[in-house]
């Protein structure tokens, strides 16, 4: 038998995310289509745009609670 090749898992850091989210987003086209050009699963685009999402929230809420003090 000829074993199976392993995959090795691609690492993309956080600008990488940030401008295939954004690239999706004012694009027009379907996630699935980005994907396909990016080559890799419309699902991470997805979760990079929840996760992106969190992060803004955490921020402003970060942003607010440091003026709510300053008061």
């Amino acid at each position: 038998k000829n074993p199976t090749p392993v995959k090795t898992r691609r690492k993309f850091d956080e600008t990488s995310k940030r401008e295939s989210v954004q690239n999706w987003l004012h694009s027009g086209k379907s996630a699935d289509v980005i994907a396909q050009e990016l080559e890799f699963s419309a699902s991470l685009l997805y979760a990079w745009k929840g996760l992106n999402r969190w992060q803004n929230l955490s921020w402003w809420r970060r942003r607010s609670l440091g003026r709510l003090g300053q008061r």
